[in-house]
């Protein structure tokens, strides 16, 4: 019970430790429910971090990536050409071995 209580949790955990060699020790069915648990993990990882990222953008006073870009988009609509005509030089580097 102890072994496949820790196997459940490592599942959702999305770890992967095992106590059991999986195809010897779990029957086709419980190598399911294994599988199943770490999409269940997986699906929890990924909303979580979505929900992070949104929260993140509602309470700062930040833009969005695509904000950012429409406003950089119609920044550069009103410059003249020489205003949008930018060089950088690049010092070179070389190596000696």
């Amino acid at each position: 019970m102890l072994t496949a209580l820790f196997t459940a949790a490592s599942a959702v955990c999305v770890t992967g430790l095992i106590v059991q060699d999986t195809p010897t020790y779990w029957s086709g069915f419980g190598q399911g429910v294994i599988l199943a648990l770490f999409q269940i993990g997986g699906f929890g990882i990924m909303t979580g971090a979505t929900l992070l990222g949104l929260l993140s953008l509602l309470y700062t006073n930040r833009k969005s990536p695509l904000e950012r870009l429409e406003a950089g988009i119609l920044f550069s609509e009103s410059m003249s050409p020489s205003e949008k005509t930018t060089s950088v030089s690049l010092p070179t580097c070389r190596s000696s071995l």
